[in-house]
């Protein structure tokens, strides 16, 4: 029995030493400090590389952080930025109170993303909603209650288009002026609204080139007055040519006063040219006569 003994303390021994313990044997997985080395996920990171959740592909280092209650890039912080504003719906119009606004990525029960709801516990109070002229009552959320008649002009402030003027209501008369105010309510003003008279409007001409004087071609009828008054202009691309120029030169050949005549004209054929003659009418009348 002792011979047989002895052998087998032997191999023992051996198997100790090249083996060890098999409880402890070296994880390939695991690196050193017990992290793992594997990327579970294919997301390109790995629990030693900084993963903090290596079973969830949307959850690395540098992600992009998305309203989920998760920390996707791995900063110890969830949902930072991203996260949305709701606001409780008592009324269930859609519209919710601005008072009750809380944060979350998922709205509680009862609750919605817009807010401006001046009455949360009447579904017909909400910004938008239509209001009644008769009712003393802001349904619409805007300041304002629909019989209201701000500026007396008889018409309720819900029908009016500007309930600050009391020239300015439904049907009244278009007024031809300078101002473009829509005294109608129809949505034109002045010199587009038909309604308004021609004889209240203004004949005017363009004027191109700045000269104080239009081309006649060019007339309209206007209410604010967008042009000049005073026509007659042969050339309105050249200032030196309307009616207001004077012709001195007796050697130029050129109508500058616009009035159908050139300075060195002879019409009388008494010989003195027409800015020389104080009768080119008659040739009996010139400066040698």
């Amino acid at each position: 029995m002792t011979r047989w003994l002895l052998p087998l303390s032997l191999l023992l021994l051996s198997a100790c030493r090249q083996g060890g313990d098999p409880s402890k044997d070296d994880d390939p997985k695991v690196d050193t400090a017990g992290l793992d080395v594997l990327d579970v996920d294919q997301d390109g990171f790995n629990e030693a590389e900084g993963d903090c959740n290596d079973d969830n592909a949307s959850v690395y280092p540098g992600a992009e952080e998305i309203c989920d209650e998760l920390d996707n890039n791995c900063d110890g912080t969830v949902d930072e930025g991203v996260t949305l504003t709701w606001y409780q719906d008592g009324d269930g119009d859609s519209f919710g109170d601005a008072a009750t606004a809380t944060t979350g990525c998922t709205p509680e029960a009862g609750s919605t993303a817009t807010d401006g709801d001046c009455d949360d516990s009447d579904a017909a109070t909400y910004p938008g909603a239509p209001e009644d002229c008769t009712e003393a009552v802001d349904r619409n959320c805007d300041g304002s209650v629909g019989l209201v008649d701000g500026d007396q002009d008889g018409v309720p402030a819900c029908e009016d288009c500007n309930d600050a003027n009391p020239f300015v209501y439904p049907l009244a008369s278009e007024v031809c002026d300078a101002s473009d105010v829509d005294e109608d309510c129809d949505g034109l003003a002045d010199d587009a609204d038909p309604t308004v008279a021609s004889s209240s409007m203004t004949t005017v001409y363009q004027d191109v080139d700045q000269d104080g004087y239009g081309d006649n071609s060019t007339a309209s009828q206007s209410c604010d007055g967008a042009g000049v008054a005073t026509n007659g202009d042969c050339n309105d691309t050249d200032p030196l040519y309307n009616p207001g120029m004077a012709e001195l030169d007796c050697s130029d050949p050129n109508d500058y006063n616009c009035d159908g005549q050139v300075a060195y004209a002879d019409s009388d054929a008494d010989g003195w040219a027409a800015c020389e003659d104080c009768d080119e009418t008659d040739a009996l009348v010139n400066p040698a006569a």
